[in-house]
């Protein structure tokens, strides 16, 4: 029970390690962050969402996210409503086609201030976050099964063109047990 326990408990970890994770407040929102990122300067935050653009710079890379609150495993969650914009600084060059639009990322790090940028015709006030951890989650691939194992029950053959479910009885023995 003991190693059940443990791999559930491991299974919900999030991937920000502890060390990063040090001094980050959990109940310090990105509302917070976005009604007064001046007041939040220098605060620890972990923070995720989707990636909108990628800037390559002379000594530093840009990168434009689309907040999305996280979950246990520090995934960004899209389902949730998103709380609005903010950039992210990382020392170094990250490849805009390793880090293409669309990509989910979680980082951690220390709030450097805002910057204001338009977005369209409307000036925007970004919180700015300068990481020094951060984690791009893999694509998944949506995979649906061949269409063997489409099983409509009760319109069993002639009405449909699909054969039957391999473990469902043959439609001449009637309705399913449970009924």
């Amino acid at each position: 029970m003991l190693l059940v326990a443990a791999l559930v408990a491991a299974g919900c970890a999030g991937v920000i390690p502890d060390a990063a994770r040090q001094g980050v407040d959990p109940n310090f929102t990105f509302a917070e962050l976005r009604a007064n990122p001046d007041a939040a300067r220098g605060r620890r935050v972990v923070f995720g969402g989707e990636i909108l653009h990628v800037t390559p710079r002379a000594q530093e890379t840009e990168v434009e996210v689309l907040q999305y609150p996280l979950r246990a495993d520090d995934s960004p969650d899209r389902s949730a409503a998103s709380g609005g914009r903010f950039l992210v600084r990382w020392t170094g060059f990250l490849d805009p086609a390793e880090y293409p639009a669309g990509r989910l990322l979680t980082v951690a790090g220390n709030v450097e201030g805002t910057t204001e940028r338009p977005v369209g015709e409307v000036q925007y006030r970004y919180p700015v976050i300068r990481a020094d951890y951060f984690y791009l989650w893999p694509r998944y691939q949506v995979v649906y099964p061949p269409p063997y194992f489409y099983d409509p029950w009760p319109y069993y053959p002639p009405y449909y063109r699909y054969p039957l479910h391999p473990y469902r009885p043959p439609y001449w023995w009637g309705p399913p047990f449970w009924w």
